[in-house]
């Protein structure tokens, strides 16, 4: 198991590397409060992400395919779009649900 600071050391290394956060230009002290709470969300979100799958891809990687699947709606009416292999893969590996995107009506 890793130590505390292996874990502190990976957290900054996604930020900067992965999420691009090393530096903001923001001078109104609401934005940077904004700007932190996205970032720390965005961190969260990776680490969960990174904790439910297998080790053959990235985050980067699984969310970048992931965000190919569209929802296309046209009135009323919903449609998936196609959905690749890779995707599928994902998708049963981490057990999504892709129904919690449809619109409740």
């Amino acid at each position: 198991m890793r130590n505390r600071r292996e874990y502190i050391e990976y957290a900054f290394n996604v930020y900067k590397n992965n999420l691009g956060v090393d530096s903001m230009y923001l001078q109104d002290e609401h934005m940077v409060f904004s700007y932190m709470f996205l970032n720390m969300l965005s961190l969260y979100i990776h680490f969960q992400v990174m904790n439910m799958m297998d080790v053959k891809e990235s985050v980067r990687d699984v969310l970048l395919i992931l965000s190919t699947i569209k929802i296309y709606r046209y009135g009323n009416r919903e449609m998936v779009s196609e959905i690749s292999k890779k995707a599928n893969d994902i998708i049963t590996n981490l057990k999504i649900n892709i129904d919690i995107l449809r619109k409740n009506q």
